[in-house]
């Protein structure tokens, strides 16, 4: 029969190995701690605006990322994974125009049509 000690116990992330035979005295193996940081956060964003002199018309655009990397250290760790998580997208919207109006002075009420950009002189 094998005369086993700590020294033939091992550790590699969450098993533990013990070998079959005799221990003479109590054994004991620590697997050591994994820990997981503070994950680094990246965010990017773009902005733009764009102005067409032909049509007047004016593009406003935003598109953006964010990235999370999260970091594991060596040790067990019981539950989870790493990696990085990235998320991104964008938006854009262009203004409607219309040709420029002429407003008269009058007693009677006048209406300039909303949510245009007027153009021209």
């Amino acid at each position: 029969m094998a005369v086993n000690s700590s020294a033939d116990v091992t550790a590699s992330g969450s098993v533990v190995t013990v070998p079959s035979g005799y221990y003479a005295n109590a054994t004991t193996k620590a697997v050591s701690a994994g820990a997981v940081s503070v994950p680094a956060k990246t965010i990017s964003v773009t902005p733009g605006i764009t102005l067409n002199s032909s049509t007047g018309a004016i593009s406003v655009s935003v598109s953006s990322s964010s990235s999370i990397s999260p970091s594991v250290m060596a040790g067990y760790v019981s539950s989870g994974t790493a990696g990085t998580v990235t998320v991104s997208g964008s938006s854009s919207m262009t203004l409607t125009t219309k040709a420029a109006a002429t407003v008269y002075p009058s007693s009677a009420d006048q209406t300039i049509a909303s949510r245009y950009y007027l153009t021209g002189t």
